[in-house]
């Protein structure tokens, strides 16, 4: 999960724009919306890119019938044979393990990844 320590104050602008009448004052809370923003992105700007995705492969035998493989790590997805798993539809992942519905094919590349 990437986490973005960003708190807005384009609501409060914005409301300071609806009450003012005040020319100058709107040119400067528009001004400061813009910053605003400005400084949002920045901040997830840096989360992304702090961001490092991670990956293992699995492991427990890759027979056709074996669903349960250990994992370190929770993975986002996993790729099998190249098809995009997604956890919680195609996968489970709980106490090390992971858990597909269906069991990968004999001889499957499984790869999982992670931030």
């Amino acid at each position: 999960m990437i986490k973005v320590n960003f708190i807005s104050r384009i609501p409060q602008l914005i409301q300071g724009l609806q009450t003012e009448m005040n020319y100058s004052k709107v040119k400067d809370n528009l001004f400061q919306a813009i910053k605003d923003t400005h400084r949002g992105i920045l901040a997830l700007q840096s989360s992304v890119e702090s961001a490092k995705i991670n990956s293992e492969t699995p492991f427990g035998p890759v027979d056709g019938t074996n669903r349960i493989f250990n994992s370190s790590q929770e993975p986002a997805f996993i790729v099998v044979n190249g098809t995009v798993k997604i956890n919680s539809t195609d996968f489970y992942y709980q106490n090390g393990k992971v858990k597909f519905l269906i069991a990968p094919p004999a001889n499957a590349v499984i790869k999982s990844f992670y931030v």
